[in-house]
């Protein structure tokens, strides 16, 4: 029965992704409905932060990099503190979690829960946890092109470039605000968020279509930017790349692709992480 349900629902999902889409952008009501029936989706998951924690934290020690005493910056927390909890036990000077579009609520169940789980896990008191990040935790709900930040030592996000409206922009300011000694770090997922089970339903879509009517910025937005564009991009404002690795996933067969997307390569590319610093 579970089996005949997924697929049906896979089959709704995918027949009537557009008019799914364009509600959930653009009607609060049909929001609220899918966000209360599907509370979990919207939280960061705690199975993914680890891996993601240990992903970034490899590369750290790969490029030994040193934390205690670094200004460090984090691009779109979400609704978790845990990766900067991490750099705060780890000495880092500062931690600044920058938001367009705030989503931590240090009230929330579900945050305070994160929180003492954390705390257990690294053995350290919450009260200890909550001074380190009222001294050392700067909270900063704006656009990137808005802060006056300079010197920073790392900068990395997790799975928040693929939202972002203007990259241009956006990577341009990250180069202006890094210390020439610094580094960044991303990692970006390239997959239809709105269907995993099919990861690039959103080829089909032309730029009008996608940005006018399937996409809204602060309530559900992908850029649809792929990988060999975003390298491009990088190395376009003054990055060089130091390493990069990906994951690609099989194309679905019969997929429709607009013609904007049929002449790149790459297109199986499902996700990505970048290690950058300045060009000297």
């Amino acid at each position: 029965m579970r089996r005949f349900v997924s697929r049906m629902l896979n089959f709704i999902m995918n027949s009537f992704d557009f008019p799914i889409r364009y509600l959930y952008c653009h009607s609060n009501f049909f929001r609220k409905i899918i966000k209360i029936s599907s509370k979990r989706r919207y939280l960061s998951h705690g199975s993914a932060i680890n891996i993601n924690w240990k992903l970034l934290s490899d590369w750290l020690k790969k490029y030994r990099f040193e934390i205690k005493g670094k200004k460090i910056l984090e691009i779109g927390p979400g609704t978790s503190m845990f990766n900067c909890y991490k750099f705060l036990i780890k000495g880092a000077h500062k931690v600044y979690l920058l938001d367009k579009f705030p989503r931590i609520n240090q009230n929330d169940e579900d945050f305070k829960k994160e929180r003492k789980n954390f705390c257990q896990a690294n053995n350290i008191e919450e009260d200890s946890l909550k001074k380190l990040v009222k001294d050392r935790t700067i909270f900063l709900n704006k656009d990137i092109k808005e802060i006056t930040l300079k010197d920073i030592d790392f900068i990395f996000s997790i799975s928040v470039l693929e939202h972002v409206k203007d990259i241009d922009s956006f990577i341009k300011n990250t180069y202006k605000i890094l210390k020439r000694t610094g580094y960044i770090y991303h990692s970006v997922d390239l997959k239809d968020h709105y269907n995993f089970g099919n990861s690039f339903l959103f080829y089909k879509y032309s730029k009008k279509i996608w940005d006018k009517y399937c996409v809204r910025e602060g309530v559900s937005y992908t850029n649809r930017i792929r990988y060999d564009e975003f390298l491009s991009k990088f190395g376009e404002y003054g990055f060089q790349i130091v390493e990069n690795d990906k994951d690609t996933v099989d194309m679905n067969k019969g997929s429709k692709i607009d013609s904007h997307f049929r002449k790149m390569d790459n297109l199986n590319v499902s996700y990505f992480r970048v290690w950058l610093r300045k060009n000297d």
